[in-house]
């Protein structure tokens, strides 16, 4: 079968459906009629360790901040702040676009690549932040028995200013009369020139001892470290198996309701000399 055929599949669906405000088939429909949209459960994000300067600088804040009343705290040697993030939901996903129609290739153009766009999606949950430390009396060395885990928790939302790009690969794993499979093979997110900023709220504090948590906080979760390891949490979260063919489901369920509705390959009996 010509990669054609497949091509020009793709460029009506985009150009009819996915691109078509007035199609039931259009792309921000499809994502909120799936279930992504307004608000996408995202399970939970174990981030890590926060390393550099501001993980360094963090530590001994929060040590310093937690310390026995009349003495001084420290990180234990080589503690850096912790993070993990749990119940995290992904929201506004429906604002979505697709700027060009997806591209076949490979043999007989059964893989399909589409990009999309996002704009102002925000990433919301909560978090844990927890630092070791110990009590010194030279800032250098630990007094010994006095090592503790100090802890912070509450809730933080991540406002993604701009565009967020998403790489879409899939293949037709089964192409018959009236049968058209489709396979998600990845999904590869990229932040690119979008700009996240993350707004915390110590919640396990009394509100007169926030304040030096939320300020660590709020710069451990700014940082290019803490980004990184969202961008690749989020990566993760979108290429689980089960995600994968959650959405493969969704995709073959509308494509074929979308081929079938207007005639088109592989329900058009034009078209099935091609198994002959």
């Amino acid at each position: 079968m010509p990669s054609s055929v497949i091509q020009q599949i793709l460029n009506s669906l985009w150009q009819s459906g996915l691109n078509n405000p007035a199609s039931p088939y259009y792309l921000p429909t499809l994502v909120t009629k799936a279930g992504f949209a307004p608000h996408y459960p995202a399970g939970n994000w174990a981030v890590g360790a926060i390393p550099g300067s501001i993980g360094t600088t963090a530590a001994g804040a929060i040590c310093a901040a937690t310390a026995p009343a009349g003495q001084s705290g420290i990180p234990t040697a080589g503690a850096l702040p912790d993070v993990q993030l749990s119940n995290i939901v992904i929201n506004n996903l429906q604002n979505v676009s697709m700027p060009a129609a997806p591209v076949s290739s490979g043999q007989y153009g059964f893989t399909i690549t589409g990009t999309l766009v996002f704009t102002n999606i925000s990433i919301s949950g909560n978090f844990v932040l927890s630092q070791q430390c110990c009590v010194t009396q030279d800032q250098q060395t630990c007094l010994p028995n006095t090592t503790s885990t100090q802890t912070g928790s509450g809730t933080f939302t991540i406002a993604i200013a701009g565009q967020t790009t998403a790489t879409l690969v899939t293949h037709i794993s089964a192409m018959a009369p009236n049968v058209l499979t489709i396979v998600v093979d990845s999904i590869t997110c990229s932040l690119g020139g979008a700009t996240p900023q993350t707004t915390v709220d110590i919640t396990s504090l009394p509100p007169s001892v926030r304040a030096p948590w939320d300020a660590v906080a709020d710069k451990a979760l700014n940082s290019p470290q803490v980004s990184s390891a969202m961008a690749a949490a989020v990566n993760a979260a979108l290429n689980a198996p089960a995600t994968r063919q959650e959405i493969g489901q969704h995709l073959t369920a509308l494509i074929n309701g979308h081929l079938q509705s207007t005639h088109q390959y592989p329900f058009d009996s034009s078209f099935r000399s091609v198994f002959s």
